[in-house]
């Protein structure tokens, strides 16, 4: 449930991922979400999991 929420607000703002739980930081699908909608985000969450 709090996933689809930081879904749905990240791919409206993507940075809100600083905002968003550690471990939400870390969830692939949210982060690609995050940057697609703002290049910046990709300093706020783990990108490394990307390139694999």
């Amino acid at each position: 449930m709090i996933k689809k929420i930081v879904l749905m607000a990240v791919k409206q703002e993507g940075l809100v991922l600083q905002h968003a739980s550690q471990k939400l930081r870390k969830d692939r699908e949210v982060v690609a979400a995050a940057i697609l909608q703002n290049e910046l985000a990709s300093k706020k969450g783990n990108t490394a999991m990307l390139s694999t």
